[in-house]
């Protein structure tokens, strides 16, 4: 609005005379560079992520551990889209693009993240041209682009994969913005359809737009001026003038917009309901709710001002100080009453102020759906932007009162520009894996259960369980009611082989949920390692009551069966486990050692050649394969399956005996090789010290290289080390050797 000329009279000519803001006005060449550097400089900051891993932050359950987004685009993914369901709300528009993401560049993280930030640059390059579009100014437009590509509160909603509905809402919620312009000036139902149909789809990309009919309200106040009694800032030279109409007549208008903002939360909210992630106000009061906003409303301020020690999330204070709480009240009234009382001459900061308060409203914790925390950096993606126009249009309008001070005011604009790239790129950098970012989270804030415990997830997962316990402990200690870490701490003690202290940590979780299978499963997992298989079928028997089709759970009450000498109920449970999941290989590799075991070889090759089926590189299929083959005398066969098995583990000390023995002992010339055979047998030794049967086999292994003597040696220590039947074979293979005779297999 201020990048028009005005026409003035000098004595004896006539003569334009331009608006302070004009001067500088923008010219193709300048339109063309800032378009340049706002691409260049956004692209630039955020060009790390392309090294960026996913998060284990709901990255998983959005993309890469769910197989109706990392399977690609199909026809049932695209229906399971619409479906109510976690994670999430309702948004089956990002739903599609985490697909095509994985159809076109599979689990690559970093591709993943660079859609992400051009879906960012996009939306900054639009958000200046629909700005610029709706109120004819291109500097303000171009500061509040600027500030929204490269502000480090925007960091969150790009760098967070599973946030993609970020940029991808914003997106269709300029496209809406700039129809509604079109409807406004010309009118007819084929704008106004195409408003409702850009806007449907955004509310598919994220829900968050059910506040837009708000958004184009106020911009029927200004920059439209449709309001009977707006302020008079229309320009002489718009291509239409705006029609006046009554508030009521406008609210009628948005009326169809408000219908499909009704339907929008309504499946937003079943879908947090199947989660059971809708937070009710025992767990935390009407007061902590409105103190926490009021706090918020005004630590946004603060961060958008000084955003340091930013952090993935806030957690909630214990208690709210009542002066904080007042003091945030007052700077929210105090505003809004100076909105107000301005609105005439500076309506866009009543603009701006509203967008903020307004598009706030369903998040900033009132009414939560998901987990309670006290601020989210993701959320001022959108609302920001009202404190931005604030901002740029009285700027434009100081420097069109003042144009001395455009340079200064300029150059200001560009080192707070220049400051936010610097703040940007290190909060990109908090993003570049998990562990970077919760160390970051635990640095800057302070009893956030939900770091520690990510954290020592991340920890765990690297091998450092140690390390995890300590977090595990510390979420515990600061949450003592969540079921989670508790869990986790029961992961951590199993790595550590500390079973027996794993049980209480999995028993206190199972008594905080209920209604959770994988805990009990966890429970029941830790009684069998401890060898109490009554205790774990017990466990297992409930995971299967809240989750029918639970295989790893009817898998493992066979081991205990079978464990215990039940094999026939025991194959009952493989064999229900395999109808749950046929693709469970587990089961399958279990039913067959179970048959081995009762004597049914050419049955359990049956069940490991369909685990070879799916991946003919499996470990213990070819390994079981290769023990049965070997009992059936099948030994060419069963090398081959050990030779596979050993590429696989070649630290497995059984798989290295059952290739020397065959080398050494097998009645076909083609299969036995002395010196390989003693290889084999040497490794397997080292693996397994103190195994009769290694050293056994290592005997073997010399008396087929012709080396007796080693031969004699190894079995007689062999001999020592064994009673009953095993002792008496040990010996009949001694005196073959004490007669310079190898050992061999019978045909």
């Amino acid at each position: 609005m201020f990048d028009r000329q005005r026409e003035g009279k000098t004595i004896g000519r006539k003569t334009k005379m331009r608006s302070p803001a004009d001067v500088g006005r923008p010219t193709p060449k300048r339109i063309a560079f800032v378009y340049f550097a706002l691409a260049l400089a956004t692209l630039t900051v955020y060009s790390p992520l392309r090294q960026a891993e996913f998060v284990n932050w709901d990255d998983g359950v959005f993309v890469y551990q769910n197989p109706y987004v990392a399977s690609g685009l199909s026809a049932e993914n695209f229906q399971w889209s619409f479906g109510i369901h976690g994670p999430g709300q309702w948004h089956p528009v990002s739903w599609w693009v985490h697909q095509w993401n994985c159809e076109r560049f599979g689990l690559d993280p970093g591709s993943h993240h660079m859609v992400s930030v051009v879906l960012h640059v996009v939306v900054a390059l639009l958000l200046l041209s629909v700005l610029w579009q709706i109120t004819e100014s291109f500097w303000p437009s171009a500061m509040v682009a600027g500030l929204h590509a490269l502000h480090p509160l925007s960091v969150e909603s790009v760098a967070w994969v599973a946030h993609l509905r970020e940029p991808l809402s914003l997106l269709f919620w300029l496209l809406v913005m700039s129809a509604y312009h079109g409807y406004s000036r010309k009118g007819g139902a084929p704008r106004y359809l195409l408003v409702v149909l850009l806007f449907a789809i955004g509310l598919m990309a994220k829900p968050t737009l059910i506040t837009l009919p708000f958004v184009l309200l106020l911009m029927d106040w200004w920059p439209l001026n449709r309001v009977a009694f707006a302020p008079d800032l229309r320009r002489r030279n718009s291509a239409a003038k705006p029609v006046h109409r009554s508030v009521g007549r406008l609210i009628l208008e948005k009326v169809p917009l408000l219908v499909l903002a009704l339907a929008s939360v309504c499946l937003a909210y079943l879908c947090q309901r199947s989660m059971g992630s809708v937070v009710s106000l025992e767990s935390h009061s009407l007061w902590a709710r409105l103190a926490n906003a009021a706090q918020s409303y005004a630590l946004y301020l603060r961060n958008m001002v000084w955003p340091q020690n930013l952090a993935a999330l806030y957690p909630l204070p214990e208690q709210f100080q009542i002066l904080d709480v007042v003091g945030a009240l007052v700077l929210l009234i105090g505003v809004t009453v100076m909105v107000f009382r301005f609105r005439q001459q500076f309506p866009h900061l009543l603009v701006g102020w509203l967008w903020y308060l307004g598009t706030l409203v369903p998040v900033i914790g009132i009414l939560k759906m998901g987990e309670m925390t006290a601020m989210t950096d993701h959320y001022m993606y959108v609302s920001l932007l009202g404190i931005y126009i604030m901002i740029a249009w009285q700027l434009a309008w100081w420097v069109e009162r003042n144009p001395i001070y455009r340079l200064a005011v300029g150059g200001l604009v560009g080192l707070v520009l220049f400051g936010c790239i610097t703040f940007t790129g290190r909060q990109v950098a908090v993003w570049r894996n998990s562990e970077t970012l919760w160390k970051h989270t635990l640095a800057v804030t302070e009893e956030s259960a939900t770091a520690h415990n990510n954290l020592g997830d991340v920890l765990l997962e690297s091998g450092r369980p140690e390390e995890a316990l300590v977090h595990f402990k510390e979420a515990i200690r600061i949450v003592p009611e969540s079921f989670l870490p508790k869990n986790n701490a029961g992961n951590a003690l199993l790595a550590l082989e500390r079973v027996e202290e794993s049980i209480p940590f999995y028993q206190e979780a199972a008594t905080v949920a209920t209604g959770r299978a994988e805990v009990q499963y966890n429970l029941g997992r830790a009684f069998q390692l401890n060898e109490q298989w009554t205790e774990a079928v017990e466990q297992y028997v409930k995971a299967l009551v809240l989750r029918p089709q639970f295989a790893d759970a009817q898998t493992n009450i066979g081991v205990c069966l079978r464990t215990q000498g039940k094999s026939q109920e025991a194959i009952e449970y493989f064999e229900k486990a395999i109808e749950s999941d046929p693709n469970f290989v587990g089961a399958y590799i279990q039913l067959g050692i179970t048959l081995s075991a009762s004597g049914q070889k050419a049955e359990a090759l049956g069940q490991f050649g369909k685990v070879l089926e799916i991946n003919p590189n499996d470990f213990p299929a070819n390994y079981h394969s290769a023990v049965a083959l070997l009992a059936l005398g099948r030994r060419a066969e069963a090398l081959k399956h050990f030779l596979t098995s050993v590429k696989r583990k070649p630290n497995n000390g059984g798989v290295h005996h059952g290739i020397s023995w065959i080398m050494a002992t097998a009645p076909e010339d083609e299969l036995r090789n002395g010196k390989r055979a003693i290889l084999h047998a040497r490794h397997a030794l080292v693996l397994n010290q103190g195994n009769p049967f290694m050293v056994d086999g290592l005997a073997a292994a010399h008396a087929e290289a012709g080396q007796f003597a080693a031969a004699i040696k190894w079995q007689e220590q062999a001999v020592k080390m064994v009673s009953g039947n095993t002792k008496v074979a040990f010996e009949k293979r001694l005196a073959r050797y004490q007669q310079n005779l190898p050992y061999r297999e019978s045909k």
